[in-house]
């Protein structure tokens, strides 16, 4: 199994997570965003050491596979929002105006973010 280094790990996505998060990665910082409390207190709930190996290994890939497509949508976001040349900010605009069409596409990215 390989394992990733972060310089920071955020505990929530909610507001406060989220613009912590947006103002590290600015910075330079490599940021984990832990979504996935509740599945790691089952996962150690189910052992009686909370360090044990398994139980983390077994919270870290269900972690992973939970918030990838967040992760891999973060990241295509933010290399379109640092691109300044001409086709990326129609692409942007064009997709912000998308985004105002989509009210409950819209909901459910704001719940997911959320937490809720």
């Amino acid at each position: 199994m390989t394992s990733t280094m972060f310089d920071v790990c955020i505990i929530g996505a909610g507001p406060a997570g989220l613009s912590l998060a947006k103002l590290l990665s600015g910075q330079g910082r490599t940021i984990a965003i832990l979504l996935g409390a509740k599945t790691l207190v089952n996962q150690i709930a189910k052992v009686s050491d909370a360090g044990a190996k398994k139980a983390l290994v077994k919270f870290e890939q269900q972690h992973k596979r939970a918030t990838l497509p967040l992760y891999l949508g973060t990241n295509a976001i933010a290399k379109l929002y640092a691109d300044d040349r001409m086709p990326a900010r129609v692409v942007r605009s064009a997709g912000l105006r998308a985004a105002n069409l989509l009210k409950p596409m819209k909901r459910k990215v704001v719940s997911r973010l959320m937490n809720a």
